[in-house]
């Protein structure tokens, strides 16, 4: 390599000394370029992965589900492949704070569509969390049974910028119609806080959507602020 070359005039801009290299001059230096640029990318691509997989593992999806993906989803009948469009399309609204409530009987497979957001919201680099809303409650209820506060529980359901709640449906069993009332309203300060702060909560249930409104009121209805994916099961016709 010439003195040209690893000279560091300070007047000529890269471009211009780069103009000064003979032929095979040029061509060495393009191709350390172009190393360099490869290598910076292959060690961001992989920085990158794993920053996702830190927030999956961190994320409470059981082992069941870590492969889950919107790709993986099968799609035996065009209600499942439309099902799947609007996950995709809702998605991109998470930035925005807008959620999704996934509906239908079991079997169909809404814990792997919302495990399929969860990972493509990682992916983008937001935060994310996974509960069944039995274990929210039944996390409530071991504070109060302990006479602990329920707000430091609450805060770390707030933090993600995506939470997954499943199986809305399920109320951990009440011992009281006062407890019973605690969750409800413990349901709705979770969401409440979650919509003021713009952040995403994914939903589901197995009740028809009449009975599930008729389940929650309809300030919590409110904020749950969720586009309806209807999903059949899998054996539908």
């Amino acid at each position: 390599m010439s003195q040209v070359l690893g000279s560091d005039d300070p007047v000529l801009p890269p471009w211009e000394r780069w103009k000064k290299l003979n032929p095979a001059e040029q061509t060495e230096l393009d191709d350390r370029h172009r190393e360099e640029e490869r290598r910076r990318t292959e060690q961001e691509e992989a920085e990158t992965r794993r920053r996702i997989a830190e927030r999956w593992a961190a994320s409470g999806v059981g082992r069941r589900f870590l492969s889950s993906r919107l790709g993986n989803y099968q799609t035996p009948t065009g209600e499942h492949a439309a099902a799947l469009k609007v996950c995709r399309q809702a998605v991109d609204a998470f930035a925005d704070g807008e959620g999704v409530l996934l509906l239908g009987d079991p079997e169909g497979g809404k814990t792997h569509l919302l495990c399929g957001m969860l990972f493509e919201a990682a992916k983008r680099g937001q935060s994310i969390r996974y509960i069944t809303a039995e274990d929210f409650y039944l996390g409530l209820r071991g504070r109060m049974d302990s006479g602990l506060s329920e707000s430091g529980f609450i805060d770390k359901l707030v933090r993600p910028d995506v939470l997954a709640l499943d199986d809305l449906y399920c109320l951990a069993a009440a011992k009281s119609a006062h407890e019973e009332s605690y969750q409800y309203r413990m349901l709705w300060t979770l969401l409440d806080r979650r919509y003021r702060d713009a952040k995403s909560t994914i939903t589901s249930t197995n009740k028809p959507l009449a009975d599930f409104k008729e389940m929650l009121d309809e300030r919590t209805r409110r904020r749950l602020e969720a586009k309806v994916v209807r999903v059949p099961k899998r054996n539908s016709k």
